[in-house]
């Protein structure tokens, strides 16, 4: 497994995450009647985008670091992890919560229902971001999925 071409995927999925949550972000700060097409369909946009980031770094990150790292490396691994699967499955309860209904009827729930999810989004990826530029660096050569080398 080449570690730098899987940094560069990861944040190929996070900048696509990133823009998926600004463009809803400038959605919900404007007309609801204008705007609840628009929200439906980044909420499922990101639905999509986020199972592939989670199924990305389940299989490119977190299984080889559980799978080839050291005691530390391990465990980082795996409360990173389940960090990731409880994130997932909150946004599917808001996904679950808000599909098939007027958000525009119940504006200012909703409102703050979404602004706190791609609260907790962002902030998920920006500290995946950190630590995984923390603590993955190259090793010579190749590097089999049981054998990322990582550091902190």
């Amino acid at each position: 497994m080449d570690v730098s071409a899987s940094l560069a995927r990861l944040h190929e999925h996070q900048d696509r995450i990133l823009t998926i949550l600004d463009r809803a972000t400038n959605l919900i700060h404007g007309d609801p009647d204008r705007n609840r097409a628009g929200l439906a369909t980044s909420r499922w946009e990101m639905a999509r985008r986020l199972r592939e980031y989670q199924l990305f770094k389940h299989r490119e990150l977190f299984d080889p670091m559980i799978a080839g790292g050291d005691p530390d490396q391990r465990r980082r691994a795996r409360l990173m992890k389940a960090d990731c699967i409880l994130l997932s499955e909150d946004f599917q309860t808001h996904v679950a919560r808000w599909s098939g209904v007027d958000v525009a009827d119940d504006w200012i729930t909703y409102r703050r229902a979404m602004l706190a999810i791609t609260t907790r989004l962002r902030g998920a990826v920006m500290r995946e971001r950190h630590e995984f530029s923390q603590t993955l660096r190259m090793a010579p050569g190749p590097v089999s999925p049981t054998r990322i080398t990582v550091t902190g």
